[in-house]
């Protein structure tokens, strides 16, 4: 078994002769350090994680070559007439339950070592950068993966129970984010939620800074609108949130979606301020009087 798309990989020198289906390799695109492009061997497509290039196999060598699409064509000809590719083997590899995935997941996260986080090292530094105390990062147990860039890695628990971690780049990144493998965000709520009001707040970090504000009815949706599984969950436990979206359009359009199903109340952000993340100490506590406040003069928080 073996197609078009696995001969002009090997032809490039990207993989060896045994191959799975689907594959990571170094994107021959942009200076990449580690395999940030996966190419779906059934499908016959590529994605770069790290520069978002995209396309078939045409496109593939359009790009490698800095050809024309007939030069590509003719090229592709080229490579799979090569008879000395005829004894490269391609083998699927069984996808993994997300039970497995999960399982995967736990027992590399808990077997990473626990930082005291007060050492000089890239992603203490960074952390302590971003306002955040090292009593916060011990208590919500996150750990130091030592994978520059993503060097700060966390739990996701939903209502304590272990769903998968997330990975946060120290540096500039084309992603901030990295999660484990399995991980949906369509079903993943990180937090704890409970009535009357949960403050809804995009990325971890956000969500991290309102736990270190003392606020523990908040959860993270990874992204700007909610999915429903998130909603479904949340309205298990109340008919009202907080929205702390990002101070974004889409943060405002996610918002809006968010009153199509629960009496929704925006967090009332500093001017200028475009996420929680962001906050500082006195910002926050301002931020959370604000919107408290509100609630309490309107009669409606119980």
């Amino acid at each position: 078994m073996q197609n078009n798309f696995q001969k002009v990989l090997y032809y490039y020198g990207l993989i060896g002769e045994n191959s799975s289906t689907k594959v990571k390799v170094t994107c021959p695109f942009h200076e990449d350090d580690r395999p940030s492009m996966l190419v779906d061997l059934e499908s016959g497509r590529f994605y770069c994680f790290g520069c978002q290039v995209k396309g078939d196999e045409i496109d593939f060598i359009q790009q490698v070559e800095k050809c024309t699409r007939l030069e590509a064509l003719q090229k592709l000809s080229h490579i799979i007439s090569n008879p000395t590719f005829d004894q490269l083997k391609l083998f699927k590899q069984p996808e993994k339950t997300s039970k497995e995935w999960l399982k995967e997941a736990k027992l590399y996260f808990y077997t990473l070592p626990k930082p005291k986080w007060n050492r000089l090292t890239p992603a203490a530094r960074y952390m302590k950068e971003r306002g955040f105390k090292k009593q916060t990062l011990i208590e919500n147990g996150l750990r130091e993966n030592f994978n520059v860039p993503y060097s700060v890695i966390a739990p996701v628990l939903d209502q304590g129970d272990f769903k998968g971690y997330v990975c946060r780049a120290i540096y500039d990144c084309d992603r901030k984010y990295l999660y484990n493998k399995g991980f949906r965000r369509s079903t993943m709520l990180c937090g704890n939620y409970y009535k009357p009001w949960v403050v809804i707040t995009e990325g971890y970090m956000d969500y991290l800074k309102l736990k270190q504000a003392g606020l523990k009815n908040c959860v993270a949706i990874f992204g700007w609108k909610a999915t429903d599984y998130q909603i479904s969950k949340l309205q298990t436990v109340t008919d009202s949130v907080i929205s702390a979206l990002d101070q974004t359009d889409t943060g405002e359009m996610g918002s809006r979606y968010l009153s199509e199903y629960f009496k929704v109340k925006r967090f009332r952000f500093p001017s200028g301020a475009k996420d929680v993340g962001d906050l500082d100490k006195w910002s926050m506590n301002k931020a959370l009087a604000d919107t408290f406040n509100n609630l309490k003069e309107d009669k409606i928080y119980g």
